[in-house]
């Protein structure tokens, strides 16, 4: 009889041995995404000996969690790209505002594995606005600065919960000049010289100076440059209208004009 509890209890300790951790696993941080919102998720891809000398890769499962144990599988909500969920690289379309879990299990050798979870909350895009933070939103410059001057930077203020993405994904801002003497510039994307790894705060944007140059070289007359704002990007490509076009007005200054100098 001892020698039975003996072994039972061996074979549980063994079992036990290679019992494999549940839930969450490592906790991989957090991350604020608005709708529509998508991203590469990836971890390094790692080969194990099988024992007879060849490499294997590991083996990649990602799952979505509605709950922050990752018992409940998120069944809605979320995108996940054809093929990518049992790779190291994992391909996510965020649908539907909400908190979810995206937890990553990868297999080594002898069927042992390891799970890391990061949590994604997803925002509405209303979330984001934009401001002039000069007040009143305008400057001026003598009109013959514009000539041989600098870029005009204009500080601003952008908030919302996600808005800058790596260095080579910034927010960007939908701007289109008018004017009384120069040529009107149309709509198009401009970065927004963020700073900050991710969220709101004080930035600026760089209008170049030859959107803002007189027609003609007129530099007696005053030029009017009218730059409105009228949508906001976050580094990930989410896009919204802004509720009231934002508006900030430069002036350049005509010169005097000088009558001929007589000699007498």
């Amino acid at each position: 009889m001892k020698k039975l509890i003996v072994l039972i209890a061996a074979v549980f300790s063994i079992a036990n041995a290679f019992a494999q951790i549940t839930g969450p696993g490592e906790d991989a941080g957090s991350q604020n995404v608005y709708t529509g919102s998508n991203y590469d998720y990836s971890v390094l891809l790692v080969q194990h000996d099988k024992g007879d000398g060849t490499m294997e890769d590991d083996a990649y499962l990602w799952e979505v969690f509605s709950d922050a144990n990752c018992t409940t599988p998120a069944v809605a909500g979320y995108t996940i790209g054809a093929g990518t969920a049992i790779t190291n690289e994992v391909d996510v379309t965020w649908d539907a505002i909400g908190t979810y879990y995206l937890r990553i299990k990868q297999t080594g050798a002898h069927s042992c594995y390891n799970l890391k979870t990061i949590t994604v909350v997803v925002a509405d895009p209303t979330d984001m606005n934009f401001a002039y933070t000069d007040t009143p939103a305008s400057s001026e410059d003598c009109a013959g600065n514009l000539s041989g001057g600098v870029d005009l930077e204009i500080n601003v203020t952008l908030s919302g919960a996600s808005l800058v993405h790596e260095t080579a994904r910034p927010a960007q801002v939908f701007y289109a000049i008018t004017t009384t003497n120069g040529t009107d510039v149309a709509g198009k994307y401009l970065n927004v010289n963020t700073t900050a790894a991710t969220g709101a705060g004080n930035y600026t944007i760089t209008i170049p100076k030859a959107e803002l140059f007189l027609d003609g070289g007129n530099l007696n007359a005053d030029g009017v440059f009218s730059i409105t704002v009228s949508k906001l990007k976050d580094g990930a490509g989410t896009e919204i209208t802004l509720p009231v076009a934002q508006t900030y007005t430069y002036t350049a200054q005509g010169l005097p004009v000088i009558s001929p100098i007589t000699i007498k």
